[in-house]
């Protein structure tokens, strides 16, 4: 059959559309209608002599109702933060005689997780580096490589007193796993928060895990493979005992059980570069949502799809990825395309360089906020946020950028107030939906407040009157500077938005109140506004 010079043409075009490079595959993130300053919390006490002076990573809240937040350091403490008070907790190179905190950024006390029934059980579970060889048995290991760089180690603790905040209890270690380079090892483990004592998924521990650099020095024959653990989420039962090494359990209605030419029977979901963080939508539909690091051009946000394959190392973002010699560039998806997840929302690297996977605001003090995912860049400390209805699988939505202002309401960016070069951006969530805002290179802990001033009657009175002093042990009084202070009335509103006082007047006494943030909402015929203050011990 002859071909017409017009079909020929046709073909050609096609063929040349499928080839080529795409430039700027991602518009431009704009900004958001949304401004907000950042407020300190605490800071990390320092654990090296060097910048960063705390290597903060994870922020979780104890699922115990005390309050009390959980963050590790990758340099080996683990601290609780209890009201203002911060206490070590444990410190993971006291511990493991093999711990090591480089090379690569990630090396060190990666994660931690309590197990929903901490506060009867005491249990913990936490992921550190070891240094290759000389230990015990690793359980997982590359196919393909040309020498092991590290190991990651998931490690059982039973605390003997669950309330205390300094550890004394007992450790067993539930998994190994080996790591040919010394990027994307063992990222975020944790519990599913929504799970239920009824549910299927009570007490299953998640694990992330990298794909240990394997594409870029050569081996991404280690990747598409079902017999890979690299580039996975984990799902185990850590109570179990049907694991390959009797250590752990796998649940029967993971994914692959069963059918091992698709997958090894822990995978939950594959196909990823660094999976680097997964979190639950507290609300809504409860979607779960997870963060993929990319090579050289795609940042990702996913949603879970239970089996699914997230594409790396054949796919980034929504393009063909064709491998590391071709310096990561990515192109249009072949018309034959089939069999890989797609990502609901994604950046290139002209507006991030790896992408932080947040969470779903579900709190209480900032109300406008309400149901939108945040994320961020990790380098540059920029935070993108989207409408988690609006994420959609089978859909891209575009992320904005929040706006951030200092005290006077110049504009302003973590990357400015961050010294350094890099930010080292990470979120952490309370358990009634409140967001903390981490950074590694200060190993400050902030959150977002509202401006000092939303409109010009707000602005005056904030401008001639604060509380002092904040923090406060107890009383906190208002320190006028020509208001009229006349008919002042206060309410004093948790975070959970609950309404704990209400006062009249200049003073109020916040002693019977546990440590923690209050929003101290006071009004009169000057105007009305919410100021943020800290109860301490």
């Amino acid at each position: 059959m002859k071909l017409t010079k017009h079909l020929l043409l046709i073909i050609l075009l096609g063929s040349l559309t499928l080839n080529a490079q795409v430039a700027d595959p991602v518009p431009d993130i704009q900004a958001s209608d949304l401004t907000y300053t950042l407020e300190d919390f605490v800071t990390i006490p320092k654990s090296n002599n060097t910048t960063p002076r705390a290597r903060i990573n994870m922020l979780r809240e104890l699922p115990d109702s005390s309050g009390r937040m959980f963050v590790n350091d990758l340099n080996g403490p683990g601290h609780i933060i209890d009201g203002e008070t911060i206490h070590e907790y444990l410190d993971m190179k006291d511990v493991f005689p093999r711990f090591i905190t480089s090379p690569g950024k990630g090396t060190g006390f990666g994660g931690v997780a309590f197990h929903p029934d901490f506060a009867t059980n005491g249990l913990l579970y936490t992921s550190h580096t070891e240094w290759d060889g000389g230990g015990p048995t690793v359980d997982f290991s590359p196919e393909h490589h040309n020498g092991i760089a590290l190991e990651g180690v998931i490690t059982e603790w039973t605390a003997t007193d669950p309330t205390a905040n300094t550890f004394a209890g007992t450790r067993r270690e539930v998994m190994r796993f080996s790591f040919p380079h010394s990027i994307h090892d063992l990222q975020d483990i944790l519990f599913n928060p929504l799970a239920t004592p009824d549910s299927s998924d009570y007490g299953n521990l998640y694990i992330c895990v990298g794909e240990g650099g394997t594409m870029q020095w050569g081996f991404a024959n280690n990747l598409q493979n079902p017999n890979t653990y690299m580039g996975t989420i984990f799902r185990v039962d850590p109570l179990g005992t049907n694991g390959r090494n009797g250590q752990y359990g796998v649940p029967t209605d993971n994914p692959f059980v069963g059918d091992s030419s698709l997958g090894l029977p822990e995978v939950w979901v594959s196909g990823f570069r660094n999976p680097h963080r997964l979190s639950w939508d507290l609300g809504g539909d409860h979607k779960a949502l997870i963060g993929d690091i990319g090579e050289l051009s795609i940042e990702e946000v996913n949603l879970v799809v239970p089996g699914g394959n997230y594409g790396w190392s054949e796919r980034e973002g929504t393009f063909e990825f064709r491998g590391q010699n071709d310096r990561g560039r990515v192109y249009p998806l072949p018309a034959n395309d089939s069999g890989y997840v797609y990502p609901v929302a994604q950046f290139d690297h002209e507006d991030g360089l790896a992408v932080i996977c947040g969470f779903v605001y579900r709190g209480q003090a900032l109300p406008e906020l309400y149901g939108e995912f945040i994320c961020g860049d990790i380098p540059g400390g920029r935070i993108f946020h989207a409408p988690i209805d609006s994420l959609i699988q089978g859909r891209q939505f575009p992320l904005k950028e929040l706006q951030l202002v200092d005290a006077n309401g110049n504009p302003t960016s973590l990357y400015r107030i961050v010294p350094g070069s890099r930010v080292d951006l990470r979120f952490g969530q309370t358990n009634d939906g409140e967001i903390f805002i981490l950074t590694k290179a200060d190993g400050k802990i902030r959150y977002l407040a509202h401006p000092q001033a939303t409109s010009v009657r707000d602005r005056d009175m904030a401008e001639t009157g604060t509380w002092v002093p904040n923090p406060t042990l107890g009383v906190i009084h208002f320190q006028a500077n020509g208001v009229n202070t006349q008919g002042m009335e206060v309410d004093v509103v948790g975070l959970n938005g609950q309404l704990y006082m209400q006062e009249k007047g200049t003073e109020l006494d916040l002693s019977a109140l546990a440590t923690g943030i209050y929003v101290l909402q006071w009004k009169n015929e000057a105007g009305q506004i919410g100021r943020q203050a800290i109860r301490k011990e």
